[in-house]
């Protein structure tokens, strides 16, 4: 089947759901207001997420619910595509949701590890089920990190758990972290090989483009914050990038000029970074990762782009509305710096100003 029959029922639909995203209107009102609780009127009275909020009692709403529930509308709303998709663009669909699958572990192994209630871990789990057939409502009530990861066994996680501790969980969190993007990765890269050729040329690319921020911001980190051995920093780096590649990464742990040398080589192969922006922030790269999948979308509109974009777009409206919750509490000034635009509709409307990274 070509592409333009295989998009075009999803398409539109995709078309139809990004009128859904919240506009510069919507962020202008939600940033005027003072609390939680009238965000989360504003979104129940004006806004998509009305579904999820029609029937809840908003007066003793807090931050951390409503981003739960926000995160899983959305992750609700990309699982019903699944039925615009031949099935190994269901299969790659799936591969990226599980990273919502990844992070309920880290989410369960630090509860287990601080030994907080049953209820408390699962107020904060994703409603998500892809890969993983196991039954996370009896791991809530573990005694122990081990216990909980004698469950994976024989799952796609297995190998990279085979070897954390409870010390690990608690003072080596990037540890767990790196195994389980490795595992992440590898799975997706194995789901998009299965695309057609343009399909899988595109999602190597955007995956490549992951892997790089990824890798940068782990090895700056590492390399300025972390006690650890250079050798210990590329054994935890991640497989798949685009240009970031190991000898590349090997090139900079080594460096005697580590953060010079490390700036300049983003700036000269990701082009559209700005020459004084500090390229290891992340909502920085979210800005910039936005802007390449608007462009591969808009150069490519019958293919595995225009979905890419969208999961993404509800990603960065997710951190964009954590912003908005934490401008909110704590009145920042210079709340505008850190959204992220979702369409380009959004930065022409904002002008360039606004989106200026914060330095």
């Amino acid at each position: 089947m070509g592409n333009t029959a295989r998009f075009s029922a999803l398409n539109t639909k995709l078309r139809a759901m990004k009128t859904q995203l919240l506009s510069m209107r919507d962020y202008e009102a939600l940033f005027a207001l003072s609390s939680t609780v009238e965000i989360s009127r504003y979104l129940r009275d004006n806004t998509v997420y009305r579904e999820i909020l029609k029937d809840r009692s908003l007066k003793d709403i807090h931050r951390g619910e409503l981003e739960i529930l926000l995160r899983n509308h959305g992750i609700e709303r990309l699982q019903g595509l699944e039925n615009f998709m031949e099935k190994e663009y269901r299969d790659f669909l799936k591969a990226i949701l599980f990273r919502y699958e990844v992070e309920n572990l880290h989410i369960l192994l630090r509860g287990v590890s601080q030994a907080r209630p049953a209820a408390d871990i699962r107020s904060k789990l994703f409603h998500i089920r892809s890969y993983l057939d196991i039954d996370f409502e009896s791991l809530l009530y573990s005694k122990t990190v081990e216990e909980v990861i004698e469950r994976f066994e024989g799952s796609i996680l297995e190998a990279a758990l085979r070897n954390v501790t409870a010390e690990d969980v608690q003072t080596r969190e990037f540890h767990i972290e790196m195994n389980t993007d490795y595992v992440y990765f590898e799975n997706l890269i194995r789901k998009a090989e299965k695309l057609s050729k343009e399909d899988r040329d595109i999602a190597l690319e955007v995956i490549g483009l992951f892997v790089d921020v990824i890798n940068g911001g782990w090895i700056y980190r590492a390399k300025l914050n972390y006690s650890i051995s250079d050798e210990e920093i590329l054994n935890y780096s991640l497989q798949g990038g685009d240009r970031l590649t190991f000898n590349v990464m090997k090139q900079l742990v080594y460096s005697a000029n580590f953060v010079e040398d490390f700036e300049d080589f983003f700036r000269k192969k990701y082009r559209g970074l700005d020459e004084d922006s500090v390229v290891h922030d992340q909502r920085f790269m979210d800005r910039y990762i936005m802007k390449r999948l608007m462009a591969l979308n808009q150069n490519h509109p019958m293919s595995i782009a225009a979905l890419m974009e969208f999961v993404h777009s509800l990603e960065y409206e997710n951190l964009n509305m954590i912003t908005v919750i934490e401008g909110a509490k704590y009145n920042q000034a210079d709340k505008w710096e850190y959204l992220i635009p979702t369409s380009s509709k959004m930065r022409k409307e904002g002008g360039g100003k606004i989106w200026r990274l914060k330095r």
